[in-house]
């Protein structure tokens, strides 16, 4: 192995494929830096409990093998893609002399929840020692440098593969409501809002794309209008997408949001919870939901925006706002210019 000076450390969760989420990065850095990648092989299908024990398991190997080849290597910077799923050995900087960055993904009010696990209070440590903390949207810059005592916050934002999330010109479009993901969704309005079209006797159908312990945490109920979907391929997904009349994402809180996306992506639109982070991303180009309101409002915004012509110069602008804002080239050069700048 030749010697790197940057070094990317990451995985992929169960449910992501290889074109979504954020280990995505990775294919858009230059061979020059070192990318680690772990596989969870054979965990996607066990009950939850076991694959959680299993991924952790697969994860403090991993780490075993990184501490011990960066003491070899001595690389000049780790970045940790998913950190808050990281650290069983400990703080990393008590093992590691040389620059850490951390990308961060979860909203502020997760945070206090790790103080309830050794592997959590070893990342808050680490997070306070980073050299680099990068935030994926603003409105969370000041919680992280509040909780982790650390000023050096940065925002980069999450990316997206516009060259896979494309539309298909020759793709029927269907009176299929999309939803799509599993943390933090508001399963509950969701639920609410499928059984008010339901009541209405409209024709629309809801596709929920999500894990089956989801369904059973929320006992949401299969109804005539209701689809649910899990284990799907990205290429299952994008056809689903690519056939959804619009994409309901009513949310509980958000920093960055795959659904989201991708959902500009394909040029779909888009009814979202109205948060900072989404309004982040999506700006004046996405419609919103007050979360402050009930299913009723919900489901009205849903039917104005289904009612609404989906025209075809409206599906590329937002398609063309994704790729200049949020396409993975463009990330991939935000993090080389911050990893020179970590190690300068």
């Amino acid at each position: 192995m030749l010697k790197a000076d940057v070094w990317v450390f990451g995985f992929a969760f169960e449910h992501h494929g290889n074109f979504s989420a954020f280990h995505r990065l990775n294919n858009y850095l230059p061979d020059t830096i070192r990318k680690i990648n772990i596989k969870f092989s054979g965990v996607r299908m066990l009950p939850r409990p076991l694959r959680h024990r299993l991924r952790s398991l697969y994860l403090s190997c991993a780490e075993k093998r990184l501490l011990r080849e960066a003491i070899r290597w001595r690389p000049r910077l780790i970045h940790f893609l998913y950190p808050e799923n990281c650290f069983s050995y400990g703080c990393f900087q008590h093992h590691f002399s040389g620059r850490v960055l951390l990308t961060l993904h979860q909203p502020s009010s997760v945070l206090p929840s790790f103080i309830s696990s050794r592997q959590g209070l070893a990342f808050i440590e680490t997070a306070k020692r980073a050299d680099r903390l990068i935030a994926l949207a603003p409105n969370v810059v000041n919680g992280y440098r509040t909780f982790f005592q650390n000023k050096n916050v940065r925002v980069i934002p999450h990316g997206v593969d516009t060259g896979y999330f494309c539309c298909s010109s020759q793709a029927k479009k269907m009176p299929i409501v999309l939803t799509v993901g599993n943390w933090m969704r508001d399963f509950r309005l969701w639920d609410e809002v499928a059984l008010e079209f339901l009541r209405q006797k409209r024709s629309e159908r809801f596709c929920l794309v999500t894990n089956p312990e989801n369904i059973q945490r929320w006992d949401l109920q299969q109804r005539t209008n209701i689809d649910f979907r899990h284990h799907l391929s990205d290429q299952a997904i994008r056809r689903l997408y690519d056939h959804a009349g619009c994409l309901f994402l009513p949310l509980t809180d958000s920093v960055a949001n795959n659904a989201l996306l991708e959902g500009l992506a394909m040029g779909k639109r888009i009814l979202v919870t109205d948060l900072p982070g989404t309004k982040f991303y999506g700006k004046s180009r996405v419609f919103y939901i007050n979360k402050d309101r009930g299913a009723r409002e919900a489901a009205a915004q849903l039917d104005q925006l289904l009612a609404k012509e989906a025209k075809p110069e409206e599906g590329l602008a937002l398609r063309r706002y994704a790729d200049q804002a949020f396409g993975w080239p463009k990330i991939a050069a935000l993090y080389q210019e911050e990893y020179t700048s970590c190690i300068s």
